[in-house]
């Protein structure tokens, strides 16, 4: 008779097969308590309980049976009650032979039942004998509510603001560590990474609410003068271990969050332009989503539009061209510059700069490098300056690192420029230093 498993996650959801729910216990199983080797779920098929799914030493001994009549597994379930052996060779309840061929000493079985239906047994296991503490067991036992109450997870967990509610409120730290433990396990039994993504939204929150970033400025300057006539801010995140920028925005709009932080950061930079000189204007990056929150539009509002330049990346996927176009009507008649980041890599800036018109075209880093040596990154950086010339956008060269390409960029007839040569992004107070002409 084959082994029926479609009961065992009747109340998982049905997001997921019922042979990868009870895998991903097993694997969480293996994570949760340190000292496991191995885990299993045991599924009832007829007098037997079968390994149909198996984490760490025990992956091997998928397919093994042991008897409910002779094994400490059929014991559990049969008393509905999580059994600890300490050493299989001197417990008469387990069935040794059995315990010997997956290479057990000492094991916890927690029963499984649906609905009051046994179902089956999560088994954790190891080679050494006493390997187990209370607390494991403890742990263990708790778990066996959560898998069982009808195999439902919306009484265990709960996701709000961000947070895993456990009832650990008010607990002694090592309740409330195990309560953490427990809220992990059964939300990445519910979903895989979803205690991960509840961990990014904390840590994201925490990040926006406390502005635990700093802002960073690069100069814009007139290639040929080397006069200051912009600047681009760059947001810096501090909690460790360090982590690129485009890392924390990806991360940020993975969970929903991308365009809070992006208001965040905006707000601090924008907040900065009464420090720069007044020549200068000040460029902040934004993806679609926020360019179309009505919260930008406020926030530009109430500090300096007219020497605002919004950067839409090359790398922003625009889903409605339309929604687009009419925030961007509100935010350019307020006097705010639209500039396209990264022209020059892909097609899709392209269709950008059909749909959007921009103010300022900034080519790429990759378009930039050795443009004084490859003819073919000449003859392209020389159609887009013609394309700006054409629509009455001006370019931006990012990424310039030699004189070589400063010079090669002049004679193209690109006006202005930014990159390491001219100056790294440091504090606002650096940008009213002068730039010193490397030649």
């Amino acid at each position: 008779m084959p082994v029926r498993v479609d009961h065992i996650a009747a109340g998982l959801g049905g997001a997921s097969s019922p042979v990868a729910v009870m895998q991903r216990i097993a694997d969480e199983s293996v994570e949760l308590i340190a000292a496991a080797e191995g885990a299993t779920v045991e599924v009832v098929n007829d007098d037997f309980l079968v390994y149909a799914c198996c984490s760490g030493s025990l992956v091997p001994a998928i397919g093994t049976r042991v008897k409910r009549s002779a094994s400490l597994s059929g014991l559990a379930l049969q008393t509905f009650s999580t059994l600890h052996c300490e050493d299989a060779f001197n417990d008469p309840r387990v069935d040794l032979e059995a315990s010997n061929a997956v290479g057990l000493r000492s094991m916890v079985c927690v029963p499984l039942r649906d609905r009051g239906v046994p179902v089956g047994v999560l088994k954790v296991g190891s080679s050494k004998a006493n390997a187990f503490s209370h607390e494991d067991v403890s742990i263990l036992t708790g778990l066996a509510e959560f898998l069982s109450a009808t195999l439902t997870l919306a009484a265990a967990v709960s996701v709000a603001g961000g947070q895993v509610d456990t009832g650990g409120h008010g607990t002694s730290p090592p309740e409330s560590e195990r309560a953490s433990q427990l809220a992990r396990f059964m939300a990445n039994v519910t979903r895989p990474g979803l205690a991960d993504d509840i961990d990014a939204e904390r840590r994201i929150r925490q990040v926006i609410d406390s502005e635990d970033f700093s802002l960073v400025f690069q100069p814009v300057v007139s290639l040929d003068s080397l006069d200051l006539v912009g600047a681009e801010a760059l947001a810096r995140f501090h909690p460790g271990p360090y982590r690129s920028p485009d890392l924390w925005f990806a991360e940020a709009a993975r969970i929903g969050l991308g365009v809070e932080l992006e208001l965040a950061t905006a707000r601090k930079a924008l907040d900065s332009l009464p420090l720069l000189p007044q020549q200068v204007k000040l460029g902040v990056n934004f993806g679609p989503d926020a360019v179309t929150d009505p919260r930008l539009a406020e926030l530009i509002a109430a500090r300096d539009p007219a020497r605002t330049v919004l950067e839409l990346t090359e790398h922003s996927a625009v889903e409605n061209y339309a929604r687009m176009r009419s925030s961007l009507i509100e935010l350019r008649q307020s006097g705010v510059e639209l500039a396209l980041d990264d022209v020059g890599t892909g097609f899709s800036n392209l269709t950008h700069i059909i749909n959007f018109a921009p103010d300022i075209i900034k080519m790429d880093i990759e378009l930039v490098r050795g443009i004084d040596i490859d003819p073919v990154r000449r003859s392209l950086a020389r159609a887009l300056v013609s394309l700006a010339e054409e629509t009455g956008a001006e370019v931006v060269a990012e990424g310039v690192e030699r004189e070589e390409e400063r010079h090669a960029l002049i004679d193209l007839g690109v006006p202005a420029g930014q990159g390491y040569l001219i100056g790294r992004p440091g504090p606002v107070t650096a940008l009213a230093k002068p730039i010193i002409r490397g030649d």
